[in-house]
């Protein structure tokens, strides 16, 4: 499969979720990244990076430039596929210059890590798994779309986790520094919030155990 098709594929999945709005007719640079063997992905750097749990691992990127590409860093650390940039210049040009817009797109059988930091954008479509870690910080957003049984959430300085169309049967939530996650979930619930942090629980839990600090709250909002 060449990169314009792997990569429009991916985004007709992402689209049909409304994890983007439309696809694209020309690519005005796009590239393959031959990347394999993870079960996680981090963004960092204030990318958007879309995910679809598939059969296959497929790492695909778009931008408005080839240039753009060639900055993007992008590689497998203790199995998670960390998605960021590669800066040659401390010039404030160069650093404007290469964060300019750039999309990337994974496609991976099975996930259990999620990761996004310095405003970067992560969502994920098709989600069937066990157990799931989720780490939201500095601004970054994290939206998750599926079903599992058990997940750990901590999100901090001002970063926003939805679960709301993440079926949840188990989950700890963790969030401070003006963070907010919402979280769907049926049986037990386990959250502590301060400084600022907002977190809403939707579903009903036979268990709820929740803590909070600082101006934070835990808001129980029952079914939908």
């Amino acid at each position: 499969m060449d990169a314009r098709n792997a990569l429009k594929g991916l985004a007709t999945g992402l689209m049909s979720v409304g994890i983007i709005a439309t696809v694209p007719s020309v690519w005005a640079a796009d590239k393959v990244f031959e990347l394999d063997n993870f079960n996680g992905v981090a963004a960092v750097q204030g990318l958007d990076v879309g995910v679809v749990v598939g059969k296959q691992f497929l790492v695909t990127a778009s931008s408005e430039s080839a240039e753009q590409l060639e900055n993007l860093k992008i590689r497998v650390e203790d199995d998670v596929l960390v998605v960021g940039r590669e800066y040659r210049s401390s010039g404030f040009w160069d650093w404007w210059k290469h964060s300019a817009d750039a999309t990337v797109m994974v496609q991976m059988p099975s996930l259990s890590v999620l990761k996004a930091s310095s405003g970067a954008e992560l969502l994920v479509e098709g989600v069937n798994c066990e157990t799931l870690s989720i780490d939201a910080s500095s601004g970054s957003d994290i939206e998750v779309i599926g079903r599992c049984q058990t997940a750990t959430i901590d999100a901090s300085s001002g970063a926003g986790v939805d679960l709301k169309r993440l079926e949840l049967k188990t989950a700890t939530a963790d969030a401070s520094s003006g963070a907010d996650i919402n979280i769907n979930v049926s049986d037990a619930f386990y959250g502590d919030a301060s400084s600022g942090a907002d977190i809403d629980v939707y579903g009903q839990p036979t268990v709820a155990e929740s803590d909070t600090s600082s101006g934070a709250d835990i808001d129980f909002r029952g079914a939908e």
